[in-house]
C-alpha cells in the first residue's frame, strides 16, 4: 500500500508541473513499466527501435507502455513541422497495427515547446511526467520509467532483465549496459568516444567516488517515486540525463544492469551541443583529437577522498594543516572553492562519521568533481590522448590488456570489465 507521504509528493509534483492526462484518446491498461522515447526528425530510425521493443516484449508477460513524444519548437520551420506531422501519423498507424496484449504504443504530439526549452530534455520530461501521472492514477508509485532514444535498439532480453532487476524492491534505478555499433565511416570515431565514456566512469570509480555510473540518456531506468523525489527531468537541451541521474543516485538504491544491452546510434549529429552525435561528427570531420582528463588528476583526487574521514569534525586550523599534505591541484581547488565553509556546515549536521561519510559525497558530488577536473586542467594538467589514459588506468586497476595502443581492443577490455562486474 502506498504511504500518505508518497501520495502527497506525487500530487504536489503533478500540480506544480501542471501535468494532465495526455493519453485520454488511448485505452491504457495498467502497466508495470513505461518506456519514454523523444522523437525529433527520426523517421529513418525509430521503427527499428520500436521493432526491437516488440521482440523484447515477446519474452515477458507483464504489461508495458511506450510513450513516444513527437516534439517541435513553436519556432520550428514549416519543413520540420511537416515532417514531424508525418512522423506522428506514421507512429499512430504503427501503434494501431502493432498493439500487443502486453505492449502498447502511445504517440504524443507536442509542437508548442518554447524555443528556450526546445530539445531532448523537454521531450523526455513531457513523456516521463506523463508516466508519473499514469502511475499515480494506478496508485503504483514504484512503477518503472525507462529512458530510451529513438535511434537506439535493445537486446531481446531487455524487458525481461529490467523486470527481473526491479523485482528487488530495494532497487530504485539503474544504468543499463550499452554498446555503440562499430560500423561505417564513424567506426573509428565512435570507438574513441565510447572509450572516453568508459574511461571516465572507471577513473571516477578508481578515486573511491561512490556514485560512478554511466549517464547515457538512452540507457537508464528508475522508479516513478525516485523520479519525483529527484525533481523530475530538467528541461535542458543536452545533459539532462546527467542532472537527473546524479540527483537520483545520491538517494541510494542505484545500480548497474549489465545482463542486457542498449545499442545507441553511432550516427553524426549536430542537434545538441555535446554528446555522442556532435563528438562523432567532429572526429569524422577531422576537427579534433579525442583528448580526455589526465589520469594524474584522478590519482590526486583519490588521495583526497582517501582522507575524507579525517575531515569529520575538523577545525579550520587542522583543515589548513591537512591541506598541505594534498596534491597542489587539489589544495588550490579546495581553497578557491571555499570548501571549508561548506565542510563546516556539513559537520554541524553530522553526529557520526558514518553519517558524515555518506553526506560528504553529497557535498563533493559529481558536479563538484567536474568542476575540480576543469580547474586542474586549466592550471596543472593537459588533457591527454584517451587511449593512453585508458591504458594507464587499466594498469592502475591491475587489469591485463595485451593490446598495445589498438583503440578497439582497449574498448573491448573495458566493455568486458563492465559487463562482468
Amino acid at each position: 500500500m502506498p504511504s500518505l507521504h508518497q501520495i502527497k509528493i506525487f500530487r504536489k509534483y503533478i500540480s506544480r508541473h501542471g501535468i494532465s492526462d495526455r493519453l485520454q484518446e488511448y485505452v491504457v491498461p495498467e502497466s508495470a513499466m513505461i518506456v519514454v522515447i523523444p522523437a525529433y526528425l527520426e523517421k529513418d530510425y525509430i521503427f527499428d527501435c520500436l521493432d526491437s521493443l516488440i521482440r523484447s516484449a515477446d519474452q515477458v508477460e507483464e504489461q508495458i507502455g511506450v510513450i513516444i513524444v513527437v516534439n517541435a519548437s513553436v519556432t520550428a520551420p514549416d519543413v520540420v513541422v511537416k515532417e514531424q506531422e508525418e512522423l506522428f501519423r506514421s507512429l499512430t498507424a504503427f501503434a494501431r497495427e502493432n498493439q500487443k496484449d502486453n505492449l502498447r504504443f502511445y504517440p504524443l504530439k507536442e509542437f508548442n515547446i518554447r524555443k528556450k526549452y526546445a530539445g531532448v530534455g523537454s521531450a523526455r520530461k513531457i513523456g516521463m511526467d506523463q508516466a508519473v501521472y499514469m502511475f499515480s492514477r494506478w496508485e503504483n508509485y514504484e512503477g518503472v520509467i525507462v529512458s530510451l532514444d529513438a535511434d537506439a535498439t535493445v537486446a531481446p532480453n531487455y524487458f525481461a532483465e529490467l523486470l527481473k532487476y526491479f523485482s528487488n524492491v530495494k532497487r530504485s534505478g539503474c544504468s543499463i549496459f550499452f554498446q555503440h555499433p562499430l560500423e561505417g565511416e564513424e567506426r573509428d570515431a565512435i570507438v574513441l568516444y565510447e572509450l572516453y565514456l568508459r574511461y571516465y566512469k572507471n577513473a571516477l570509480a578508481f578515486t573511491g567516488f561512490p556514485y560512478a555510473f554511466h549517464t547515457v540518456g538512452s540507457a537508464f531506468a528508475l522508479r516513478a517515486d525516485r523520479y519525483v523525489r529527484a525533481g523530475g527531468m530538467p528541461r535542458k537541451q543536452a545533459g539532462e540525463d546527467f542532472y537527473l541521474i546524479q540527483k537520483a543516485v545520491q538517494m541510494g538504491g542505484w545500480g548497474e544492469l549489465n545482463t542486457t544491452c542498449v545499442y545507441p546510434s553511432s550516427r553524426q549529429s549536430g542537434r545538441v551541443p555535446f554528446g555522442t552525435g556532435p563528438s562523432v561528427r567532429k572526429m569524422v570531420e577531422g576537427r579534433v583529437e579525442y583528448l580526455t582528463y589526465n589520469i594524474e588528476a584522478f590519482i590526486d583526487l583519490k588521495q583526497f577522498f582517501d582522507q575524507a574521514d579525517r575531515l569529520f569534525g575538523i577545525s579550520e586550523n587542522d583543515f589548513k594543516d591537512l591541506l598541505k599534505t594534498f596534491p597542489e591541484g587539489v589544495r588550490y581547488f579546495l581553497l578557491n572553492d571555499n570548501f571549508f565553509d561548506s565542510l563546516h556546515d556539513l559537520n554541524r549536521n553530522c553526529s557520526t562519521v558514518e553519517v558524515f561519510r555518506k553526506r560528504f559525497f553529497e557535498l563533493f558530488n559529481a558536479f563538484k568533481v567536474v568542476k575540480y577536473l576543469n580547474f586542474v586542467h586549466e592550471r596543472y594538467y593537459a588533457k591527454t590522448d584517451v587511449v593512453d589514459m585508458a591504458l594507464r588506468l587499466l594498469e592502475l586497476m591491475r587489469v591485463k590488456c595485451e593490446c598495445e595502443k589498438a583503440p578497439e581492443k582497449v574498448l573491448n577490455v573495458y566493455r568486458d570489465l563492465e559487463r562482468n562486474s
